[in-house]
């Protein structure tokens, strides 16, 4: 898993508070900035579809996903979203679907952009997508993969935040040394930790489920933030989060 202080540094801007209420305003008129924090978070599960998408390779992926970002501002792709077309992955994936298939038969005609939006490849993560793009996987599992991939990360980043606020400090370092950084064969035993962190190993347990329920959450908020209605809301959970 990505370590979120890594993550922290390779994106400084988030969009997952933010409802689709507060990015359409005015008519429908995208304010650039809060779609340009959505570009930030989200073009992993872009950049991962296309990809596998006809097995594109590596540079050819980032140039085009690179094309899509500027596609969405330049035609003002999301000015056109309305709340009864519902999810944000949904009408995201439609979108990126209808480009690749404009381009597919515009091949061979220059390209726009001129680095205009331009998304700062990180190198580990397009190691990382790499990996994920040679499975077997359909570019539609892929992208939703990495969807909730990034609702996890950025809730495992807001819970940690705030629980150093809280000074649960303690909650953190037993998820995370239990949760995060071994393998599960490596994982330390509850005894363990509750000789580390002088806690009885009930102790250790309520913990870990606080950390676990508060991240639970956390993403809950962020799919709520993404959706028209509560029926979608239950979709999203139901499809990202096997609830």
């Amino acid at each position: 898993m990505r370590d979120p202080d890594t993550r922290a540094k390779m994106l400084k801007q988030s969009f997952s508070a933010t409802k689709w209420s507060l990015l359409v305003r005015d008519a429908g008129k995208v304010e650039e900035k809060l779609l340009s924090d959505f570009l930030s978070a989200y073009w992993r599960p872009c950049y991962l579809f296309i990809r596998r998408d006809r097995g594109r390779s590596n540079e050819a992926a980032k140039d085009l996903t690179q094309e899509f970002i500027t596609h969405l501002f330049e035609n003002k792709i999301l000015d056109r979203y309305k709340a009864e077309l519902g999810r944000l992955r949904t009408f995201l994936k439609v979108a990126l679907k209808n480009f690749l298939t404009d381009r597919q038969r515009m091949e061979g005609a220059q390209r726009r952009g001129g680095g205009k939006k331009a998304v700062a490849f990180d190198d580990l993560e397009i190691d990382r997508l790499n990996g994920m793009a040679r499975s077997g996987e359909t570019p539609e599992e892929l992208f939703d993969r990495e969807w909730a991939y990034e609702l996890m990360i950025t809730a495992i980043d807001t819970v940690q935040a705030k629980l150093k606020t809280d000074g649960r400090e303690t909650y953190w370092k037993i998820y995370q040394a239990y949760d995060l950084d071994p393998a599960p064969e490596n994982r330390p035993t509850y005894s363990s930790l509750g000789e580390k962190y002088k806690l009885k190993e009930d102790q250790v347990t309520k913990h870990l489920q606080y950390v676990r329920t508060k991240i639970r959450d956390a993403m809950v908020k962020q799919l709520n933030n993404q959706v028209a209605t509560e029926e979608d809301l239950h979709r999203e959970m139901e499809d990202l989060l096997g609830k």
